[in-house]
C-alpha cells in the first residue's frame, strides 16, 4: 500500500504538494480499470480544485531499486517494443530494447538492459530509427 504521495499540476510541476494516503478508493475507475487511491492535500498551498489536471507520484514501500532513469525523448517505438540508441562509437548508436518499468517525472525507469553512464541518443532517436530501416527498405 501506498504511504503518501507528491501532486503537481500540470502547469507547476516544479512545486510537488505532499500527500498524506488515505484508502483504496470505493470502486475502480472505469476509464483506466484500475484501483484508485485517496490521498488528502492539507494544507492545499498550489489551491488544487476538484477536477484539476494532476500529476501524481505515489510513494511505495519498499527497498531502492537499482536502475536509470531514461529520458522520454530518448524512447523510440517500434514492433510493440521501447528502444533506445546507445552510443556504440564516436559515430555510431545501436538500436537497444529498453524494458521499461515505470513512469518518472520526465523520464522512464528501467532495471535491465542499461547501464548507469551509457551514452544514449536524447536528440533525435526518431530520426535514427527512420534512417535504419530506411537501411532495410533498400
Amino acid at each position: 500500500m501506498p504511504t503518501g504521495a507528491r501532486v503537481v499540476t500540470i502547469s507547476e510541476e516544479t512545486k510537488p504538494v505532499e500527500a498524506q494516503f488515505i484508502g483504496r478508493a470505493a470502486s475502480v475507475d472505469p476509464q483506466v480499470q484500475g484501483q484508485g487511491f485517496l490521498f488528502l492535500i492539507s494544507p492545499n498551498p498550489s489551491r488544487l480544485t476538484p477536477g484539476a489536471a494532476v500529476i501524481g507520484f505515489i510513494d511505495i514501500p519498499g527497498q531502492k531499486q537499482a536502475g536509470v532513469a531514461v529520458p522520454r525523448n530518448a524512447i523510440v517505438r517500434f514492433n510493440g517494443a521501447a528502444w533506445v540508441y546507445v552510443q556504440a562509437s564516436d559515430e555510431t548508436f545501436q538500436r537497444t530494447e529498453a524494458k521499461l518499468e515505470r513512469p518518472l517525472q520526465d523520464s522512464w525507469f528501467v532495471r535491465e538492459g542499461l547501464k548507469p553512464g551509457i551514452k544514449i541518443a536524447i536528440i533525435g532517436a526518431q530520426q535514427l530509427l527512420s534512417e535504419e530501416l530506411k537501411g532495410e527498405a533498400e
